[in-house]
């Protein structure tokens, strides 16, 4: 009860007067009323209770404040409240429990109907997690407000409340860490999490002395990230984004454990900017554009990195020099790119695997390892002749075994002839797939393989044999595999007994669906089974996948009861390994992405007014663009690869509102037009063809594509490139891999085209005018052509040159001065040429890495070499005096320079 006031010092109050408000007028203790007594729900001044009309958009909030005014005004009777709600429901509220008021329960009236009104009016966890994750745009709002409004859709949700926010869709361009204060704020004792995922995000700071844990981008726009001092950050990841180098502010995250940038437009990366992170593990650079790798820092440590991936990128030479001060690493991958020169000393006591596959590697010089414990070095599908195989690569083919977080296992280089299965001992129950590489048989049957096979009759088991000498394989009487597979073998005779019986089930209908809001369906057959299975695809998953879909013909109609329920949601329909050969997406359609892949899709047709934002179709029969795109005015990205499509006339997507990527990638296309007057492709800004049958190009077709920024050209066979580009937003174009002689520029304009990739071609000397036309370039790679002498005299020109390549050319001399290299440039490879003599009397900073390996050059006159000169690689020269950062000029006079043979040099 609250304190009343004295009122010894209150004026009296007048005669006749009512009490003046701020008195509370006390009532007697309460004494319990007898038996017959009426109760306080008899009062008239109850009666006059009335509720506000029921919520149905929030019945929790409304309880909360019904239940108020019951305290207020006594109401304990089950029956009364029952009356008082039942009076407040609207009709909607009352179609929802119609069945509940229709038969109520003898007792607790009021909780039965508030249980059933929260069950079915209340949104269910997924649907609060959906409208948290999905679409989260802060507007106007505060980020008090912002948070507010995140925290009340979350509800008691623990997983999205707790350490972890995931964004979907974030609708702003540029923010900081600022935004999400309260988040982290609240945390600062936890391992916080932030995830922003397929958002236009741009700008992102991770502001001084920020708390959280992990941070990390996947699908978005961002180009820049910046961040402050004392973050305790101790992993970021950032996927698929707009990214052209490696932030320098990440020197100030002195907790960094580990950092993932993949998918992204890194061309170079200066190892400066990690070098003395005192945390840092593992670095991963997979699936960027990395050409060049290299760093200025005197005095790198990298105290703690243990693992560095750089696979799937652009390097085609690389210096092993680079690692040695990397004193923890244990792992280093740089397979699948393009590197035909190894050169440098790499010298590591804790070294244990080095992967160079798939690259163009010819030969190595076994210097490269010195002191190096490794274990592991591959070299497969390389083109490799390694002189000293036997002790450069003695345990290339020792036993390996490992098992994934997938619940496969590997094993490579085995011999069953002398070492038995023991192997397959060890493989845990759990993991269903094994997969061989190097099996060093000829011949064999799945008897090979019982110990796995019969301890997993009733999993879904999977055999891959990869890179293997096996020629002949028996699958034998009631082999219960699932799946069978065989890659880059010698395989000529294979033999399955009893197929009708070992089979019987494959084709039998299956149905799944994971925690990432997808559902699988395998073998279905809508003609004889109907549609029921899609009645059980939960409403929170959005995805639907479909493997060997057993009808030729089908429009997006079969899929009805699947897309009329989730018209509010992001939903995606994925055909995959079906005899499919026509699909017609009906009017009005809802999915946000269909995609085809393996199939036999020959027609597609569009609908009207459909809201298909991505449409991929790869390893299809298409032979034409589909005249019906056109009518999908909310695409976005269009990708269709593998067909057999060889024309393409842009008219069809020309005034497509959205499109903002074309990817023809891997198809036969031999001619490309636009026969509209007034094309337009108002988004278009990433366009690709590589890989197709190409044999001439008119660059003025993209013109009218006012917002393309990257064009890829290249695995074309162009030998002609007529026409003239004019574009204020192109930032990169590739012309690799064709047949191009020469190219005329000067009628060209492209003020803001910062990288041109044509290496692999034939040209003689440099495109026309090039000088003039490209004032903003800085990066240039015009490997692997037949360039001469004079080529170099032009690329003082360019003031903003930042790396240049001329490796694989057929440069016979060169004299680096002011006239012929760049202010600004930081990166000149001029290696696997024919040069003799080394004249570098000029270079414009101590910062510029020269790379002049494999080439003719005996003696090196220091008199004509430049003080400011740090980094220098003569590798494979018959005179080898290469230099980094530890050397500096002063100690150049005891520089102990490497003496080689050089047969090719002497032959020349």
């Amino acid at each position: 009860m609250p304190v009343m006031p004295s009122d010894e010092n209150l004026p009296p109050p007048a005669a006749g007067a009512a009490p003046p408000q701020h008195i509370q007028l006390l009532t007697p203790p309460y004494i319990p009323p007898p038996q017959n007594a009426p109760t306080m729900q008899s009062y008239p001044e109850v009666c006059s209770l009335k509720l506000p009309g029921f919520w149905m958009n929030a019945p929790d909030s409304w309880f909360i404040q019904a239940e108020a005014q019951f305290d207020l005004t006594y109401i304990r009777s089950e029956n009364t409240k029952y009356a008082h709600l039942l009076a407040s429901l609207t009709p909607d509220a009352l179609d929802k429990v119609i069945d509940v008021i229709r038969s109520p329960p003898e007792e607790n009236r009021y909780t039965s109907l508030k249980h059933a009104l929260m069950t079915r009016l209340s949104a269910s966890e997924e649907q609060r997690i959906g409208k948290l994750l999905y679409n989260a745009e802060i507007g106007d709002s505060s980020p008090s407000e912002f948070h507010r409004r995140m925290t009340q859709l979350a509800g008691s949700s623990t997983d999205v409340s707790e350490s972890t926010l995931e964004m979907h869709n974030l609708l702003v361009s540029s923010t900081t860490s600022k935004l999400f204060d309260i988040f982290e704020s609240s945390r600062k004792d936890m391992d916080t999490s932030l995830i922003m995922k397929k958002s236009a995000i741009r700008n992102f700071v991770l502001e001084n002395g920020g708390t959280l844990h992990s941070v990390e981008f996947e699908k978005t726009h961002l180009s820049s990230i910046l961040f402050g001092k004392n973050c305790t950050l101790a992993h970021l990841r950032i996927k698929h984004s707009k990214l052209s180098h490696l932030p320098n502010s990440i020197q100030e995250l002195k907790n960094l454990n580990t950092l993932t940038i993949r998918h992204s437009l890194i061309q170079a990366i200066n190892l400066n900017v990690i070098a003395k992170l005192p945390k840092l593990s593992m670095l991963d650079l997979t699936r960027n554009r990395i050409h060049s790798l290299y760093f200025t820092a005197e005095n790198a440590s990298f105290p703690t990195l243990a693992y560095v991936f750089l696979r799937e990128n652009k390097l085609r030479s690389i210096n092993m020099d680079i690692f040695n001060a990397m004193n923890s690493l244990g792992y280093i991958e740089l397979s699948h790119n393009r590197i035909s020169a190894v050169s440098g000393s790499l010298v590591s006591s804790a070294l244990e695997n080095i992967d160079l596959s798939f690259n163009r590697i010819l030969k190595i010089d076994n210097c490269v390892l010195e002191r190096c414990s490794v274990v592991t070095f591959f070299i497969e599908l390389t083109r490799c002749s390694v002189f000293l195989w036997s002790t450069l690569f003695q345990t290339c083919t020792a036993l390996s075994f490992s098992c994934d977080a997938d619940f496969a296992c590997t094993i490579r280089n085995w011999n069953p002839s002398e070492e038995g299965t023991f192997v397959l001992d060890h493989i845990p129950n759990e993991h269903g797939a094994l997969e061989i590489h190097n099996l060093l048989i000829s011949s064999t049957t799945s008897k090979l393989f019982d110990i796995f096979e019969s301890s997993r009759k009733d999993m879904y088991t999977s055999l891959i044999m990869k890179k293997s000498p096996i020629r002949n394989f028996v699958l034998e009487n009631g082999g219960t595999f699932y799946s069978v597979e065989f890659e880059n073998t010698h395989l000529s005779s294979i033999r399955v007994f009893l197929w009708s019986t070992l089979f019987q089930t494959c084709t039998a209908l299956s149905f799944s669906c994971d925690a990432d809001f997808a559902c699988t369906i395998r073998n279905w057959n809508p003609s004889e089974e109907g549609t029921f299975v899609l009645d059980h695809i939960p409403n929170e998953h959005g995805a639907l996948e479909i493997h060997n879909l057993l009808i030729s013909s089908t429009t997006s109609k079969l899929f009805d009861i699947f897309e009329s329920s989730r018209k509010d949601m992001y939903t995606s329909l994925i055909m995959k390994k079906s005899p499919i050969r026509n699909f017609v997406l009906e009017n009005g359609g809802t999915f946000y992405s269909v995609e085809f892949e393996n199939t036999h899709l020959s027609s597609i047709l569009f609908g009207k007014n459909c809201t298909l934002a991505q449409l991929r179709i790869k390893h299809s029969k298409l032979s034409h663009l589909p005249n019906s795109i056109q009518e999908l005015k909310d695409l976005n990205w269009l990708t269709i690869s593998h067909s057999l499509i060889q024309a393409i006339n842009l008219n069809v997507i020309a005034k497509l509102p959205k499109l903002t990527m074309l990817d023809l990638t891997r198809n036969r296309i031999h001619s490309l037009y636009c026969t509209v007057e007034s094309a337009s492709f108002p988004t278009l800004a990433e366009v690709f063809l590589r890989e197709n049958k190409l044999r001439s190009i008119n660059m003025d077709i993209f013109n009218a594509m006012k917002y393309l920024e990257n064009i890829d050209l290249s695995h074309n066979l162009m030998s002609v490139m007529t026409g003239s580009l004019v574009s204020s937003s192109m930032k990169l174009l590739d012309l690799s891999f064709n047949r191009l002689l020469k190219i005329d520029c000067c009628k060209w304009n492209v003020p803001n085209l910062y990288n041109l990739i044509a290496h692999d071609n034939l040209f003689l000397s440099l495109p026309r005018c090039i000088e003039q036309t490209l004032v903003n370039v800085s990066h240039l790679d015009f490997d692997n052509n037949q360039f001469g002498l004079d080529v170099l005299f032009v690329f003082g020109h360019f003031k903003n040159l930042q790396t240049l390549s001329l490796k694989n050319n057929k440069l016979t001399h060169f004299v680096l001065n002011e006239t012929t290299i760049p202010m600004k440039m930081t990166v000149l490879n001029l290696g696997i040429n024919k040069l003799r003599r080394l004249e570098i009397p000029y270079v414009p900073n101590k910062n510029i890495y020269i790379d002049v390996s494999l080439n003719c050059i005996s003696n090196v006159d220091w008199e004509q070499i430049s003080k400011n000169l740090t980094k220098l690689d003569m590798a494979g020269n018959p005179l080898d005096c290469s230099f980094g950062d530890t050397y500096g000029y002063e100690i150049r006079a005891n520089l102990s320079c490497i003496v080689n043979k050089n047969q090719l040099c002497a032959r020349s």
